[in-house]
């Protein structure tokens, strides 16, 4: 009865990590959308803001992550000894984890893609300016010189 008391009280902590994790997921996913936005409207400002609440999420998935390790360490024995409705709940958390963790990666790797077009799009337009203010910059110098050759042939005439 003792062992059947603890198995009870690991399955009720696995799923209550489970429950956290996809709770946090959740939250990961709802900002991964906010980022979208922001990448399009190019507030860096809140970008940086909304990039560092991830991060929390993700340290606190790290966390997790540790503290699930007991679990996957033994997962088949975990599994086996769970009732079938225990199975199926753990199933579900576990499947949509990793669906999310699928989403959010795959929109990241957009999001990534997004910020690398627009940093060289900004990356091109400097060059294009420092490349206008050199050649303005050259213009004025030859200005300068050709006005002072201009002044030393009428002085001389």
């Amino acid at each position: 009865m003792n062992t059947d008391r603890q198995a009870q009280l690991t399955h009720a902590e696995l799923k209550m990590l489970l429950g956290h994790q996809r709770t946090l997921f959740r939250r990961l996913s709802t900002l991964a959308t906010r980022q979208r936005s922001l990448i399009v409207q190019d507030d860096a400002r809140r970008l940086m803001e909304l990039l560092a609440e991830r991060q929390t999420l993700v340290d606190g998935l790290t966390g997790l992550s540790r503290r699930l390790a007991p679990y996957r360490e033994n997962w088949t024995a975990m599994f086996a000894s769970m009732e079938e409705g225990e199975r199926r709940e753990v199933s579900g958390l576990l499947e949509e984890a990793n669906t999310a963790l699928g989403t959010i990666l795959r929109d990241d790797g957009r999001d990534c893609e997004a910020l690398a077009a627009k940093r060289d799009e900004i990356s091109q337009r400097l060059s294009e300016r420092i490349s206008v203010c050199a050649a303005s910059g050259a213009y004025a110098t030859s200005g300068k010189s050709a006005a002072h050759v201009g002044y030393l042939a009428d002085t001389e005439g």
